[in-house]
């Protein structure tokens, strides 16, 4: 059976496919105790998502204050950026566009 790939490593992959993707992204914009937590900026730059160990957030503004979580249960390991983007669009749309 093939290893699960760690939390750690799926913030990394993530972090490169939305770069190679055209994003903005960066590695620390927040620390969480010792840990260095990646911010993905969409193109346009109205949509901000955080990625945590095992949860990530979304804003529309560039402050974790205003944050929302995208899914308590989320579970990033494997999964496409695409997919995560769409989750948090959809909470955005949930939300009517405010966070």
């Amino acid at each position: 059976m093939a290893k699960r790939e760690t939390y750690k490593a799926a913030r990394m992959r993530l972090h490169k496919a939305f770069t190679d993707a055209g994003f903005n992204t960066s590695l620390s914009t927040l620390k969480v105790l010792w840990i260095d937590v990646p911010a993905i900026d969409s193109v346009t730059g109205t949509l901000r998502i955080w990625i945590k160990a095992q949860s990530a957030h979304y804003s529309m503004t560039r402050n974790f204050g205003d944050a929302r979580s995208i899914f308590y249960d989320l579970d990033i390991r494997g999964m496409a950026p695409e997919v995560l983007q769409q989750h948090a669009l959809r909470r955005v749309a949930m939300d009517g566009g405010n966070s």
